[in-house]
């Protein structure tokens, strides 16, 4: 019974090590890319004066593997990314609430045939805080995410 334990206690101990090594490997895996002062700013329309959305803009300090970026996900929403030089990527993150749809309300059903299903919010992906976003990029056909934080939000003007 001693010897089951044994092994047992053993086997723990073992798998427990290499959890810690793939965990350390994964955290190196983003090494050769560095980026600068993130930060989101706001988006408003010209013509209704209403908040849109929010302009994301990623600046790469460094890219040893040329790696493009492919989308965000920030505040709940995904978006892609653009890219505007080798070393700038932005994206547009719109608000879902900018405009709501009107909707007919009547006693007579045949009325209010023309109302829109309304949406169902899906889960979210990731938890994540209030400044901060998940990144994905494509590594050799594989898509990996990378976990930005400090985001900072920028005034307009």
């Amino acid at each position: 019974m001693k010897f089951i334990k044994y092994i047992l206690y053993s086997f723990v101990i073992v798998f427990s090590f290499l959890q810690c090594k793939s965990a350390a490997h994964l955290a190196n895996n983003h090494s050769s890319i560095l980026f600068g002062f993130v930060y989101y700013k706001d988006s408003v329309s010209s013509t209704f004066n209403i908040k849109e959305g929010f302009n994301i803009y990623i600046p790469m300090a460094s890219n040893a593997h040329h790696i493009t970026l492919d989308s965000i996900y920030f505040k709940g929403r995904l978006s892609k990314l653009s890219k505007i030089n080798d070393s700038l990527y932005t994206g547009f993150i719109k608000n879902e609430n900018t405009r709501k749809p009107d909707i007919v309300m009547s006693s007579n059903p045949l009325k209010e045939y023309g109302n829109a299903v309304p949406k169902i919010p899906k889960k979210q992906s990731f938890q994540l805080k209030e400044n901060a976003c998940m990144v994905s990029y494509k590594d050799k056909q594989t898509t990996k995410w990378i976990k930005i934080e400090n985001m900072s939000f920028k005034p307009l003007f």
